[in-house]
């Protein structure tokens, strides 16, 4: 390939790095250049260079990863994107890297190519980041024994990633979900609700929490489940719809046991005292008739206290941003209210609840009550909540660090300023940046710094 002068500058500076990567690709990903240190670290032979896509190097699952910032950098070509890549070596190992790329001009300055500058990441540097990882590790195994499915797609519904929990609940293992769309697994009665609702939260203009649809079993039965997704596609740590979803069955089997009819509900008491959710009916004036022994063990009010009582006097719940009268309001209209609940136990704790309250009606479809379903999510609250606080505790850490901490681009541009580095050197954060490193050295000690 002949080089332009700006690639060739850089190729130069680069030659005798033994710390520095450096490589050019052409439009298409295939390698063009790469300097002496990437090339005995992958292995690489010289003469291959000419046939070889940067794509072999790094880990099939990071792709989509690298096209993105690829197409980013074409898009904004004054721009520069930085990532994470796992890089392989010919004899199977596996570094981490970080790269910074952007485009670059040809012999005849045209913007042909795409210059990658990287470095190799050692991780485990100090005892945080050991726990981070050792953080990462258990919220993996979490997930893995969770009892809802967890699945991550793009913006289309394609699904890339499965946590193995799902196979207990669809029979599918990880990997055969993998490339397929969320809604091929949606009965087709059903599938209409569920890319209505995707998109919504795709456009975050969705109104409903979750929604109960019928999902395929790998055996080809169905199978109720309630579906809730979250969208985390600008998250620079997630950038993907999150979806979880749970069997629904034993919850749904009740709410149309219950809906049946009024007189039906004693029929009914075995099956609903051993559902692992709470269970709770009511007449139309809201006084309970009906209080399930889960909702017992997790209150600690027993049926008879119960039993003939308003719903609110029981149990103070904050239905927020509503009040019990205004989801009583949506019932009545509606016929259904979803959302999240909250209430505090007789020893403080606080229980939050994935809660449906719909209508019952009676042989002749006149209503004659409620009916609560809810589902215990405390736990998964409180570790989203360490998650948060674990979070805050290393930005604060970072923050009243006696280190002043400085990151520049490769030129000794200065990039990011912690705020320690302002209370030792005196500078505010906006006279640091983008100014040069070594405009802040003593001129006596530039050399040193530049070696």
């Amino acid at each position: 390939m002949q080089l332009s002068q700006q690639i060739s500058i850089l190729a130069k500076y680069f030659s005798d790095s033994n710390k520095f990567y450096y490589l050019v690709l052409d439009q298409q990903g295939s390698i063009k250049y790469v300097n002496p240190l990437l090339l005995k670290r992958s292995g690489m032979k010289e003469e291959d260079i000419d046939f070889r896509s940067f794509s072999d190097l790094f880990q099939e699952n990071e792709e989509t990863q690298f096209n993105k910032a690829c197409e980013y950098c074409w898009q904004y070509q004054d721009s520069k994107k930085e990532i994470e890549l796992n890089l392989k070596t010919n004899d199977g190992l596996i570094f981490h890297s970080k790269w910074e790329f952007s485009v670059c001009n040809d012999e005849n300055g045209i913007p042909n190519y795409l210059q990658g500058i990287g470095h190799e990441v050692e991780l485990l540097k100090s005892g945080i980041e050991k726990e981070l990882l050792e953080s990462e590790l258990f919220f993996k195994n979490l997930i893995a024994e969770s009892l809802d499915g967890i699945v991550l797609s793009d913006i289309n519904g394609v699904i890339d990633f499965a946590s193995p929990s799902i196979e207990k609940i669809l029979g599918y293992s990880s990997e055969e979900v993998l490339g397929k769309t969320l809604f091929d697994f949606a009965f087709s009665d059903d599938v209409e609700l569920a890319i209505r609702t995707f998109r919504a939260e795709v456009e975050f203009k969705q109104d409903l929490k979750f929604i109960n649809i019928r999902l395929i079993k790998k055996s080809g039965e169905l199978l109720w489940c309630i579906v809730r997704g979250h969208n985390m596609l600008e998250s620079p740590y997630i950038g993907k719809m999150v979806i979880y979803f749970s069997d629904d069955t034993l919850r749904k089997n009740a709410e149309d046991a219950l809906i049946e009819s009024k007189n039906k509900l004693k029929e009914q008491a075995t099956i609903v005292n051993n559902v692992t959710d709470i269970i709770v009916t009511t007449d139309l004036s809201r006084k309970i008739t009906s209080w399930n022994i889960v909702i017992e063990k997790l209150t600690g009010i027993i049926a008879q206290d119960a039993i003939g009582k308003r719903f609110r006097d029981v149990i103070e719940t904050n239905y927020a941003p509503y009040n019990h009268d205004q989801v009583a309001a949506i019932v009545m209209k509606d016929g259904i209210w979803r959302g999240e609940i909250s209430f505090v136990r007789k020893n403080g704790e606080k229980v939050y609840l994935l809660h449906t309250v719909s209508m019952l009606y009676s042989e002749n479809g006149e209503s004659i009550g409620m009916l609560g379903v809810g589902k215990d999510i405390t736990e998964r609250k409180k570790a989203e909540t360490r998650l948060q606080q674990s979070e805050l505790f290393y930005r604060r850490l970072s923050y009243y660090s006696i280190d002043g901490v400085i990151m520049s681009d490769h030129n000794g541009t200065i990039t990011y300023c912690g705020p320690s580095a302002e209370r030792i050197s005196g500078y505010d954060t906006t006279r640091l940046l983008g100014h040069h490193f070594f405009e802040f050295v003593h001129p006596e000690d530039i050399p040193v710094a530049i070696d």
